[in-house]
């Protein structure tokens, strides 16, 4: 619907009908994503860190792994096109 053939009283009527409904939807919204995170059970700072190098290494393993196979790959191509 377009706004602009609403006369200014009828749109402003309308926003203050609908705008206490956005806004308590947002408040209650708010409200219950604080009372979840309260029940939310955190790592301690040991498993924090742990998973944090497990991350960090296994991250390092995969570049290593996949910088091999490039070289491979590389090296494949190389000697391949050299050939012709």
């Amino acid at each position: 619907m377009f706004s602009a053939h609403i006369p200014a009283y009828r749109r402003q009527a309308r926003y203050q009908k609908y705008m206490p409904e956005v806004l308590n939807k947002a408040i209650n919204y708010i409200k219950e994503s604080k009372t979840e995170l309260k029940k939310v059970v955190w790592p301690s700072k040991k498993e924090a860190t742990n998973h944090t190098l497990l991350v960090i290494g296994i991250s390092i393993g995969v570049a290593i792994l996949l910088g091999i196979f490039d070289y491979i790959f590389n090296f494949g191509l190389q000697r391949f096109i050299s050939t012709k």
